[in-house]
């Protein structure tokens, strides 16, 4: 290819990626408009037109059910774009800066339910075992039953490897650790990922060994982090949460199992939050308690009761709240009886294998990070097997995506309606 002609498809690609910007942006205004609702003012913020010059761009070639389609990536230093650029029938916008995320269809109503192109988030362990201990002790709800044994960590080698096989629609990535010492690539990692990839990470600590060093890097390339709150020591949550807010407000959520069983607690945390005990904290994120690992021996059910009373407690509070998308069957049935359907779109189901993955430390991909010992569950192994993503991912997930893991989850029986527990 001559100098000329080069120049000429590069021109040519960049007026490509500026049609993809400006047409994800004009959409997301039409269908707010028709919606009625107004557009949210963190889809845009830090774009600058002058960005797409030096976007990373790719295109990707899909087949689904013999339909053939072409999609584009326009990938910005502060945002991601998506579309299918054939149907017109996927958009996706992601503001790296905000967290800003809409995933849109032909219309308002029309949601897609996956990405054919490929995960957009994924979780990605790089350590097992290794725990720091939190007030003594090892978490009694882990479901990977990690402990401070001798850790095994995955090589920044692997994790490149792993990592380069996906399209580059991949936004963020969720990284699994037991501690922020464990891993000692784990700075490294992050840095890549954001600077080299292009790639959103964050992470879930306990605060038990973040160091200065890890400190900083967390607040220079991560989006956002959440911190586990322990009934062994929940002031080393607080502690944490008050030194990243106070360098950087609503950089960190908190994190907080919850289930009937441990309702108390839950309270008494809510009872902290109220009496200015945790400074700077926005937003509680309720993890629902699942029967595997250690958590297994433990009474995992959640009820309406239970729900009622966060939720009423939270609200009166005025702090925000969310909860996990294994809660979203559940929470769904609880508006929809409260008499609060509007709060229902809120509610994003089981994305796995549809918009989400999981690897663990060895490689192996699960559909989600719980049902790595599930029987039946086939895992393919991004370190060692010699495979084709599209097929992978277009035909070989194909069979979980066709179960309602909204409301039956295949893994473990928590998607149950409990409202029958109410006096």
């Amino acid at each position: 290819m001559t100098a000329q002609a080069a120049t000429e498809a590069s021109k040519k690609m960049i007026d490509n990626a500026r049609s993809v910007v400006e047409v994800c942006f004009n959409e997301y205004v039409r269908q707010c408009f028709q919606s009625r609702s107004t557009p949210d003012p963190k889809a845009v913020k830090g774009f600058t037109p002058s960005s797409v010059k030096d976007a990373r761009i790719q295109i990707y070639r899909r087949e689904v059910d013999g339909v053939e389609s072409y999609w584009t990536v326009v990938d910005t230093d502060t945002h991601k774009f998506v579309i299918n650029a054939t149907q017109l029938d996927y958009y996706q916008i992601f503001n790296k800066t905000t967290g800003f995320n809409v995933r849109m269809g032909k219309t308002f109503e029309d949601d897609p339910s996956w990405c054919p192109l490929g995960p957009e988030i994924l979780d990605l362990e790089i350590s097992i075992n290794g725990c720091p201990r939190v007030g003594g002790a090892s978490c009694k709800f882990c479901y990977k039953n990690n402990t401070d044994k001798p850790a095994t960590n995955m090589s920044l080698a692997d994790f490149k490897k792993i990592v380069g096989k996906f399209p580059r629609n991949l936004s963020q990535i969720a990284l699994g650790i037991t501690g922020v010492q464990t891993n000692p690539d784990f700075k490294e990692m992050l840095r890549w990922l954001r600077e080299d990839m292009g790639i959103v990470p964050n992470y879930t600590l306990s605060g038990a060994d973040l160091n200065d060093e890890i400190f900083e890097a967390t607040l220079k390339y991560c989006g956002r982090v959440a911190v586990s709150v322990y009934e062994t020591d929940k002031n080393l949550c607080y502690n944490t949460i008050k030194r990243f807010n106070e360098r950087s407000p609503n950089f960190c959520n908190m994190h907080l199992i919850l289930s009937d069983y441990n309702l108390n607690f839950v309270n008494e945390v809510l009872d902290d939050i109220e009496n200015g005990k945790v400074e700077g904290l926005r937003n509680i994120v309720f993890l629902r308690c699942k029967p595997v690992g250690r958590a297994s021996k433990l009474p995992c059910d959640m009820s309406f009761e239970t729900l009622d009373k966060v939720i009423t407690r939270c609200s009166k509070i005025g702090i925000g709240y969310g909860f996990d998308s294994c809660s979203c069957g559940l929470v769904q049935d609880y508006f929809r009886e409260r008499g609060k359907p509007d709060l229902i779109k809120y509610c994003e189901p089981c994305e796995s294998s549809r918009i989400s993955g999981y690897i663990n430390t060895f490689g192996q991909y699960y559909h989600c990070s719980f049902c790595e010992h599930v029987p039946n569950f086939k895992s393919y192994n991004f370190l060692t097997d010699d495979f084709d993503f599209e097929k992978f991912w277009v035909e070989d997930c194909a069979k979980y995506r066709q179960m309602d893991t909204a409301n039956n989850c295949p893994c473990f029986k928590i998607l149950e309606n409990n409202s029958k527990k109410e006096n």
